[in-house]
């Protein structure tokens, strides 16, 4: 057997990935090189902001209860239903809220806003009798 017959020897070719950015999303743009030494592994991470409206914004609730020990739990598997009338297993009851945010997205929107330093939000106070 021949070299060639036995292995590959892989070439190397260049690529790259091309975005048009505009407006804020060019000016708020930042890129982040990460490395895991550990693991062999490198990712360029590129962020950016673009304009966007809230529309709709929900919360939801979720009750989720555990048995508190693994004695709870055996008497929810194997006890009958009289004896767990008479030792009722406990519970853990543990409350989460999320809360879902849905936004209207402009990514192409190219708009001209003035620095920071030379916009001025008034706020009044309207107060019903």
């Amino acid at each position: 057997m021949s070299f060639s017959e036995d292995f590959i020897v892989p070439d190397t070719v260049e690529f790259e990935i091309e975005q048009e950015l505009k407006g804020l999303a060019k000016e708020r743009m930042r890129a982040e090189f990460v490395t895991d030494e550990e693991a062999g592994l490198a990712w360029l991470k590129l962020k950016t902001e673009i304009y966007a409206e809230r529309v709709d914004e929900r919360s939801k609730t979720i009750v989720f209860s555990s048995p508190k020990t693994w004695w709870d739990m055996f008497k929810i598997e194997y006890f009958p239903a009289a004896l767990l009338r008479k030792y009722p297993p406990k519970y853990d009851t543990q409350e989460k809220t999320v809360t879902f945010v849905a936004r209207a997205v402009f990514p192409r929107l190219s708009l001209i806003l003035p620095p920071e330093e030379n916009v001025f939000i008034i706020q009044t106070d309207v107060q019903e009798e």
